[in-house]
């Protein structure tokens, strides 16, 4: 299950999720509880933030022009592929079932590449190096 996304403010009528300091944070999806902060856990140690992208826009824009925060990831849902076409710098992304275990890490996907896994039910994608220590077998959840 995603986890909704970070933060305290409201939702904009473009269904972006508004900060407290008026800035629009784009990945996030409308359709989430804006008022609850929650973060990613692995194997139930806390870990970092993480947005949620569950419309076909906001999964397909993604991180597209734009360098993620090091403590930051994006769970894209559903989603068994993903790709890096846009992308300014290189990614880790972790391919997930629907009870978030994960089924295949994918480290150091360079801009312009593409990955899968089929049978995913969703993909986290964080900054290059971030996966590390993270292996097929382990849970991610929303904490």
């Amino acid at each position: 299950m995603a986890a909704p996304p970070p933060g305290n403010g409201r939702m904009s009528g473009t269904g972006f999720y508004v900060l407290g300091n008026g800035k629009e944070e784009a990945a996030v999806d409308s359709g989430h509880d804006p008022g609850r902060m929650r973060g990613l856990s692995v194997n139930g140690t806390p870990f970092c933030r993480v947005r949620v992208a569950r419309t076909p826009w906001l999964r397909l824009r993604g991180w597209i022009g734009r360098r993620p925060e090091p403590d930051e990831a994006l769970w894209l849902e559903p989603c068994s592929a993903v790709h890096t076409f846009g992308m300014v710098v290189p990614i880790d992304v972790v391919f997930v079932d629907g009870q978030g275990r994960v089924l295949k890490v994918v480290s150091g996907l360079r801009p312009f590449r593409f990955a899968a896994c089929p049978g995913a039910a969703a993909a986290v994608e964080l900054p290059a190096g971030r996966a590390l220590g993270i292996t097929e077998g382990s849970v991610l959840e929303a904490v």
